[in-house]
């Protein structure tokens, strides 16, 4: 009998979950490292995925890390490379999501090209009006880059087991769908 590395569970347990299986507590996923995903697209839940494959190292820091910040920066940076612990994710895209993605980060990329081009026409021509539509193309690089991010994060880590939070209930649902 095969075993079922993708069973879904509403119980907080940790000590119950068995390496290489993935076990979602609400719209979270606990698992260990790689934690590696059914073809189920994790952001609209659909099951035509086409093999759209994709792996992102997610990084996990203790949140006590960042006000070392207050003492100083190289105390925070050399802490916090020493304290990471990080996790690959292989998740799957349908085409349209996968559409989507490629468009928001093409706009970021313009956006961020705007940015340096105004800035550095504002510097030569020593013009006001390019430099505040270089802040404003600077913000819209931001703002997209938020849009164009993948929606995964770490939310906490109990060794060797790694809780990722972002999944949408359509993908938390085709989830529960596929395990049963």
């Amino acid at each position: 009998m095969k075993e079922n590395n993708y069973q879904s569970s509403e119980r907080m347990d940790y000590n119950q979950h068995e390496k290489g299986n993935i076990t979602l507590l609400g719209n979270k996923a606990y698992a260990d490292d790689p934690m590696i995903f059914p073809p189920i697209c994790i952001k609209c839940g659909s099951s035509q995925v086409e093999e759209k494959k994709f792996q992102k190292k997610l990084t996990y820091c203790p949140s006590w890390v960042y006000l070392l910040f207050f003492i100083s920066i190289l105390v925070l940076l050399i802490v916090y490379y020493l304290v990471r612990k990080q996790v690959d994710v292989h998740y799957y895209l349908c085409p349209g999501c996968w559409d989507a993605h490629k468009t928001k980060r093409t706009i970021n990329a313009v956006m961020w090209l705007g940015f340096l081009g105004l800035l550095i026409s504002a510097i030569a021509l020593e013009s006001g009006e390019l430099g505040i539509l270089s802040l404003a193309a600077f913000i819209g690089g931001l703002v997209t880059a938020v849009l164009a991010s993948t929606p995964l994060r770490v939310d906490d880590y109990d060794k060797p087991q790694f809780l990722v939070k972002g999944f949408k209930e359509d993908f938390v649902n085709a989830f529960k769908r596929r395990s049963a």
